[in-house]
């Protein structure tokens, strides 16, 4: 309740895609399906099997532009790939 941003999942239930539904007063709401096996392509090129996540994401245009949903979602989509960004900069 009272919410802005909402994240669910929806693999925990064998659900493999959701369609969120927003509710006020959010402002978007992320789906998490269920984690398989698939191809994916690595850096260089390189085909192999990887562990594949499907994401939804839904946003109240009135609030927030399609394009800056569709960059939040990259950037989700990137540090899930690469964690390690969330630490921030090395130290000595």
């Amino acid at each position: 309740m009272g919410s802005t941003f909402t994240i669910t999942n929806v693999g925990s239930y064998a659900g493999r895609f959701a369609t969120p539904v927003i509710n006020y007063p959010e402002v978007g709401i992320l789906a998490a399906g269920r984690v398989r096996e698939g191809m994916v392509v690595g850096k260089g090129g390189w085909f192999r099997v990887g562990k594949l996540l499907p994401l939804s994401l839904a946003c109240d245009h009135r609030v927030v532009d399609g394009a800056t949903g569709a960059l939040c979602l990259a950037r989700v989509v990137e540090l899930l790939q690469e964690p390690e960004q969330l630490l921030g900069p090395a130290r000595a």
